[in-house]
């Protein structure tokens, strides 16, 4: 196992309508939904919990050793905090599971719930807010701490792919790949990216044309090298599956100038591909 960067929250947008969907709110009866509009600081209970909170109200951590289960973070919440099994909800995404919680806007509960979903092995992904019953409550978005190795899979394959933009090609040559926070994609971690051999053209030429575009960079030109790695040359490394990616994973080690291999230069701007030799 192995903790990854937190990655920037992003703000979402939620209808009345997403949340009573996602949290299956027709079936909370409004008296229920009442009873949950209180502050985490003044009734946590006093057994069976892995958190507690001091007189400033902060949660006293350990630290996380690994991401609890959706299964076992719903227990803990509810024996902390009182909460409702229908304040929580998980779903799987690609290769990712994400909770969602749903509590009322009171004291420093987002704080407080913040800090207890980073000692289950969590993180914040996500926040949005919606009006319940006159009263505002946030929906946080948390995804795992800690991905499995799965350097496994990556034997099962002959090569892995990666995108770099033209002007990082000789540097590369020199130094090899080494996780930057430049080079990831939206908010995912520091890391390299690579994707598996069993992705066809028009899905490498696209997800190469999402990271050009992304690309704010000003020496970028639209053109890209396809870069490959044998899975021989990287038994040794550990992999991780990327979260948000279907059949994407990355790497938080530096990869050898010497086992990487241009494989095509494609012009995203003209849609070609152009000769290597």
């Amino acid at each position: 196992m192995k903790i990854i960067n937190k990655m920037k929250v992003k703000h979402i947008e939620y209808s009345l309508e997403d949340v009573v969907r996602i949290f299956r709110l027709d079936r909370v009866s409004k008296e229920e939904i009442q009873s949950q509009c209180f502050d985490f600081r003044f009734y946590p209970r006093k057994f069976g919990m892995r958190l507690r909170l001091d007189e400033s109200s902060s949660v006293i951590l350990e630290e996380a050793k690994r991401t609890l289960t959706p299964r076992e973070v719903n227990v803990e919440m509810k024996t902390a905090f009182y909460f409702g099994d229908w304040q929580m909800a998980s779903k799987t995404e690609a290769n990712n599971v994400e909770i969602l919680l749903l509590f009322s806007d009171v004291g420093n509960n987002k704080k407080t719930v913040i800090e207890a979903l980073n000692n289950f092995g969590w993180f914040l992904v996500g926040e949005g807010n919606v009006t319940l019953d006159n009263r505002n409550w946030f929906v946080l978005t948390f995804t795992p701490m800690f991905q499995e190795d799965i350097s496994s899979v990556l034997k099962e394959m002959d090569k892995i792919f990666h995108w770099t933009p033209q002007y990082a090609i000789e540097k590369i040559k020199s130094e090899g790949l080494v996780p930057k926070s430049e080079k990831k994609r939206g908010d995912h971690p520091d890391a390299v990216y690579f994707f598996s051999d069993n992705v066809n053209i028009p899905e490498i030429i696209n997800f190469g044309r999402e990271l050009c575009i992304a690309n704010k960079d000003s020496r970028n030109n639209w053109i890209y090298a396809l870069l490959s790695v044998n899975t021989y040359d990287v038994r040794n490394i550990p992999f991780y599956y990327d979260p948000f990616t279907e059949r994407s994973f990355y790497t938080k080690d530096k990869i050898d100038p010497n086992i990487i291999h241009i494989e095509a230069i494609y012009n995203f701007k003209t849609n070609n591909f152009l000769n290597t030799k």
